[in-house]
């Protein structure tokens, strides 16, 4: 599928297998991150998309619980990401 999606780091050809490689699996982020990684081309960028795409559909308890443990920045993140869901909440009131 790679092929005729193409991924690089130009976002016209990546997004669209990132997006292919999550909606394989919606449900499933490590199936997600496993499409997404294991290409030729620039699988970084193609990872973080398609990951950040799985990570706002099923929210933190989908991610698998052995990828935190091994974040670096964790504790950082998790603050900052609290952070803005307290702002975002007052917002909304």
């Amino acid at each position: 599928m790679q092929q005729e999606f193409g991924s690089s780091s130009y976002v016209l050809e990546s997004l669209p297998f990132a997006l292919f490689c999550f909606l394989q699996s919606p449900g499933d982020f490590r199936r997600t991150l496993l499409d997404a990684v294991n290409i030729r081309e620039d699988s970084d960028t193609t990872g973080a998309m398609a990951c950040t795409l799985s990570g706002a559909y099923n929210g933190a308890s989908g991610i698998p619980a052995a990828y935190f443990e091994r974040l670096e920045y964790r504790f950082w993140l998790e603050g900052l990401a609290a952070g803005f869901v307290g702002r975002w909440e007052e917002t909304r009131c």
